[in-house]
């Protein structure tokens, strides 16, 4: 049995090797469920690796009893069932294991022969994948869950795991007085804990706490390619203060100042599922001029040379239609994350950039598309550490 609760570790510790940015990083990750929020933290990063159970409810005595059946079945036409959601999705069951995912079909989009057929291709492949993975044991698998026992469940879980071969596993708890979100403590051998604040609700998974998920992955990704020891744990790194809502009136430290062009915006309560429990306004904004608008965005007394992530989250108006936006800061830009058109619903955008000289970054979120044409937002942040790199190693 693993203690849950753990001695300090060791204050001399060797140098961990360095990890990529957010999006390259977090293809070194496969979710083991139990729902599709993680997959959510990798799209969202704009991340998109293959993997069997990345958008699956998974249960855990099923996602046990597949690994040691080595997914036996698992792909056979007569043990997928295809039914219509609410909203008229089309939703796979793997009726042995009792794993269900979305299919992105709707009814009437495809026979439901050929959907059949086409998911057990898939799976046959994705399940290929995955046995590859767990033997090279080149990625960390990540179990989450509202409900998750002691850790004795997880070294149950990584023990079926390391059957195959040298598997990591990354196991995700509440937080508590004695374990802050976004810390994570390697357990045991090849087990790393992480710990959040919330988990995203089972009926809205898009809710993601993403700052919270990044520090959980940041600190594991250190952990797997260290040579540090078990007992070793790492914090999350501070957040500044003024890591809140940016439209809304209050301090903000350091100054900022916002300066629309051809946009008219209002902000009230509204219906924003990525949740800001303590602000969960939404803003509406619209174009009121045919050529390119845009919201010039500065911020002063910033730390120079210091790499900050600016981000907000948009839901664009389907008719008439924005058809770009973008963020152009003015300096040293270090990564740009732009919209998916395709997705109908929120979706996080952000670009990382260094501070100038001066402690200042510059801004410009640049919308293209007619006049009349709308799309909403929630949650500007400004925050250091998005970016994953050998200078921004976790706190021991």
């Amino acid at each position: 049995m693993v203690a849950e609760n753990l001695a300090a570790s060791a204050t001399e510790q060797p140098h961990a090797r360095p990890v990529r940015a957010l999006d390259q990083f977090l293809l070194d990750f496969d979710s083991f469920g139990d729902n599709c929020e993680f997959g959510l933290v990798q799209r969202q990063a704009g991340a998109e690796p293959l993997g069997l159970l990345r958008f699956s409810f998974t249960p855990m005595s099923s996602l046990l009893r597949a690994l040691d059946s080595r997914f036996a079945g698992i792909a056979a036409l007569d043990k997928i069932e295809i039914t219509v959601a609410k909203n008229k999705e089309l939703i796979v069951r793997v009726l042995d294991y009792d794993f269900v995912y979305h299919s992105g079909r709707r009814e009437g989009d495809i026979d439901i022969e050929k959907l059949r057929r086409d998911e057990a291709a898939k799976m046959g492949f994705l399940i290929r994948r995955l046995t590859s993975t767990l033997r090279s044991g080149e990625k960390i698998f990540v179990r989450k869950g509202q409900n998750t026992g002691s850790l004795a469940e997880a070294e149950k879980l990584l023990a079926a795991m390391r059957v195959y071969g040298p598997a990591t596993l990354l196991w995700v708890l509440p937080a508590d007085a004695n374990h802050p979100p976004g810390s994570v403590a390697l357990v045991a051998p090849h087990l790393i804990c992480g710990r959040i604040d919330y988990f995203a609700p089972y009926d809205d998974a898009h809710s993601i706490n993403f700052s919270s998920w990044v520090d959980i992955c940041r600190g594991a990704h250190t952990l797997w390619q260290s040579d540090w020891g078990v007992g070793t744990q790492l914090r999350a790194p501070a957040r500044l203060a003024f890591a809140e809502n940016l439209l809304l009136p209050g301090p903000a430290r350091p100054h900022v100042t916002l300066q629309s062009v051809g946009i008219e915006s209002a902000g009230g309560p509204g219906l924003f599922p990525l949740r800001d429990p303590a602000r969960p306004q939404v803003f509406q904004h619209q174009k009121t001029i045919e050529e390119d608008a845009g919201i010039l965005v500065k911020f002063t007394g910033l730390n120079p040379g210091q790499n900050y992530t600016f981000s907000l989250w948009v839901r664009f108006a389907t008719v008439p239609r924005i058809r770009n936006i973008n963020i152009f800061p003015g300096g040293n830009l270090i990564r740009a994350r732009r919209p998916n058109f395709r997705i109908p619903g929120w979706q996080r955008l952000e670009v990382t950039a260094g501070a100038g000289p001066g402690g200042g970054i510059q801004l410009r979120i640049n919308v293209r598309g007619p006049a009349q044409a709308a799309f909403e937002s929630a949650n500007w942040r400004l925050e250091p550490g998005l970016l994953v790199n050998a200078l921004e190693t976790p706190a021991v």
